[in-house]
C-alpha cells in the first residue's frame, strides 16, 4: 500500500475487518488504561459483558474505525506513517491505527463541556495538522501555522495582540455562513487569515491559530462547531468555580477547564485503579509516607511489596494528565498539578475499598 487509493481498496476487502476488529480491542484496552471517559466508545468495557455483547461492543467500534479511516484527507495515510507500518506486518498495522484513533478519542475528551469558541480552535488545529500544504507547529505558546511554501527554515512567529481583526474586511464574500462547517471553507480562511496577517506586519511567518479563531468568531458570530461529546454531569454549560482565587485561575486557554473539573477528573482517573493502588497513592503522595513506611502500613515486609502499585499508579496518572492541558507538557501548571494529585490523594482517602484492600 503506498497511497489514499490502495488504503481504500484494503478497507474495502472485507477479511481485513478482521483487523480493524483486533485494533477495535487494542483501543478498548488502553482506553481502560488511560481512564477515558466511557461515553466516548460504543461500551465502557467489554471485558465486563458476555461474550456475544463484547463481540458486538467490539465489531461496532471497528466499524467506527472504518469509518474514521476511509473519512482521512488525501495525503493523510502517507505522512501519518501507515505505509511502513504496513509493510513491517499486520501487528504494527493494529497499533498504528489504534494509536492514531487514541489520538482522535483523547481530542473530543479534551472538548467535552466546553464553549463553541474552544471546539472551533480544535477543529482548525486537526485541519490545519492534516493538510499538507500547511505548515502546522504545536509549542509550548500554543499552535501555529503558515502555508507551506512560505513557511520557510526559520520558524517566525508573527504577534497578532494589537491588531483589530474588524478592520481586516469581512471574510464572508469568499465563504458564506451556510458552507462554514466544511474543510475546504476552513482552509479557505486560513489561507486568507495568514495573508492578511502577513501584510497587516509587513513580514511573512507562523501565525496563532487562536486569533484565526478569533477572527472567524468574530466575522461569523452565528457559528458553532458542534462537539458530540456530552458535557459532564448533563446539566450543560460551564462547571461551577469553586472558588474566586483558585491557582489555575490565570493559567491561558483550556488548563482552567481542567482546574474547574479537577475533583471530578480525580474521581474519573481513580476509579480505574485497583484498591491497592488507592491505598498505596493515598499512603505514600497523599499522607508523604516512605516506601518503607507505605509497605509496612500495607503490611509487607519490604519496600518491594508498595513500590509497584506506586509506580503503576504513577504511571497510570501521567497517561490520564496527557488528555489535559494544564496538567501535561509542553503547558504543565505545577500548581494546578500539585492540585490535582493532592484531589487525588483525598479521593482514595474516601475510598473505603482502598483502606482495607486486603
Amino acid at each position: 500500500m503506498t497511497d489514499a487509493s490502495d488504503w481504500s481498496a484494503w478497507l474495502r476487502e472485507a477479511e481485513n475487518f478482521e483487523v480493524l476488529e483486533r485494533a477495535a480491542a487494542s483501543i478498548y484496552r488502553q482506553a481502560l488504561r488511560l481512564g477515558l471517559p466511557g461515553h466516548l466508545l460504543p461500551c465502557d468495557d467489554p471485558w465486563k459483558l458476555p461474550p456475544d455483547k463484547r463481540a458486538d461492543c467490539i465489531r461496532e467500534l471497528a466499524g467506527d474505525l472504518w469509518v474514521f479511516l476511509r473519512e482521512r484527507p488525501p495525503g493523510w495515510f502517507e505522512r501519518e506513517s501507515f505505509v511502513v507500518a504496513a509493510e513491517k506486518g499486520e501487528r504494527f498495522l493494529i497499533l498504528r491505527i489504534a494509536q492514531e484513533f487514541l489520538g482522535y478519542v483523547k481530542d473530543r475528551a479534551r472538548t467535552q463541556a466546553v464553549d463553541p469558541r474552544r471546539a472551533l480552535y480544535r477543529r482548525l488545529r486537526q485541519i490545519l495538522h492534516q493538510e499538507p500544504s500547511i505548515a502546522y507547529r504545536a509549542t509550548s505558546k500554543g499552535a501555529f501555522y503558515a502555508l507551506g511554501a512560505e513557511a520557510g527554515t526559520e520558524m517566525r512567529l508573527l504577534d497578532l495582540s494589537r491588531e483589530n481583526f474588524a478592520d481586516w474586511g469581512n471574510p464572508s464574500g469568499r465563504v458564506t455562513l451556510k458552507d462554514l462547517d466544511r474543510r475546504k471553507s476552513l482552509l479557505t480562511l486560513a489561507e486568507l487569515f495568514w495573508e492578511r496577517a502577513c501584510q497587516a506586519l509587513g513580514t511573512k511567518g507562523f501565525v496563532p491559530v487562536r486569533d484565526l479563531a478569533r477572527f472567524i468568531g468574530l466575522h461569523y458570530p452565528g457559528f458553532s462547531v458542534p462537539d458530540p461529546t456530552p458535557p459532564a454531569g448533563g446539566s450543560g454549560g460551564a462547571p461551577e468555580r469553586a472558588n474566586e482565587h483558585e491557582p489555575w485561575e490565570e493559567s491561558p486557554g483550556e488548563a482552567v477547564v481542567a482546574g474547574h473539573r479537577i475533583r471530578e477528573l480525580a474521581k474519573q482517573l481513580v476509579a480505574t485503579w485497583t484498591p491497592r493502588q488507592r491505598c498505596a497513592f493515598a499512603l505514600h503522595w497523599g499522607d508523604g509516607l516512605t516506601l518503607e513506611e507505605t509497605a509496612k502500613r500495607m503490611g509487607y515486609k519490604a519496600a518491594a511489596g508498595a513500590a509497584y502499585p506506586c509506580r503503576s499508579a504513577v504511571e497510570s496518572l501521567r497517561d490520564f494528565c496527557l488528555l489535559w492541558p494544564g496538567l501535561s507538557p509542553p503547558d504543565l501548571d505545577e500548581r494546578l498539578f500539585e492540585a490535582f494529585v493532592q484531589e487525588i490523594a483525598t479521593v482514595c482517602k474516601s475510598d473505603g475499598e482502598s483502606r482495607s484492600w486486603n
